[in-house]
């Protein structure tokens, strides 16, 4: 059984996957195969994404990501409790269409999210993903944090849960369109 740190010092290298996309709306099924690169960030790189230049001089610096409150103190004494990543990557769908870009995310647990915007509730596990767990609690729930959209431009939050017993992370994004970035 990996750790929340032992899987991502796992993750990092060169991947493989094949994604299936479904929209709700629309009842649409796509399948599609991506390479991608993921290099884990530093502490002070994964600070630069958090607390972003002030817009003008003498102002304090934005400490808050997507209007998710982040508790600063509590979580830079703890460095090996959320995570980052540098992530390129090479997308080819089923049907043709290919992109490719290149982004930031941080995993954030829950337990240093002071305040989140009322609109993004913790997920309901998938019905695959609900089994016993033992030890009770070990189970992380948290927002992965993303410089860049892959539907939509500019920084956006997702969640995540990561279950040690199963060694599975699962993401859930939630766009406002379905038009990809080129």
């Amino acid at each position: 059984m990996l750790s929340f740190q032992d899987f991502f010092t796992a993750c990092a290298g060169t991947w493989q996957t094949e994604r299936t996309y479904h929209s709700v709306l629309t009842g649409e099924v796509e399948r599609s195969y991506t390479e991608f690169r993921a290099d884990t960030l530093d502490q002070s790189e994964k600070q630069r994404i958090l607390i972003r230049s002030p817009a003008q001089p003498g102002q304090v610096a934005e400490q808050s990501f997507s209007g998710i409150q982040i508790a600063l103190d509590r979580l830079l004494q703890s460095p090996l409790s959320w995570f980052g990543f540098a992530i390129s990557f090479a997308t080819r769908s089923e049907t043709g269409e290919e992109v490719a870009m290149s982004l930031k995310a941080l995993f954030m647990p829950d337990e240093f999210v002071l305040t989140q915007p009322k609109a993004v509730k913790p997920m309901p596990l998938p019905v695959a993903a609900q089994v016993p767990l033992d030890p009770a609690g070990e189970m992380i729930q948290g927002f992965y944090l993303r410089d860049q959209g892959y539907y939509q431009p500019g920084a956006i939050a997702g969640r995540f849960t990561y279950q040690p017993t199963r060694q599975t992370l699962e993401m859930t994004t939630y766009y406002k369109s379905r038009s990809p970035l080129i």
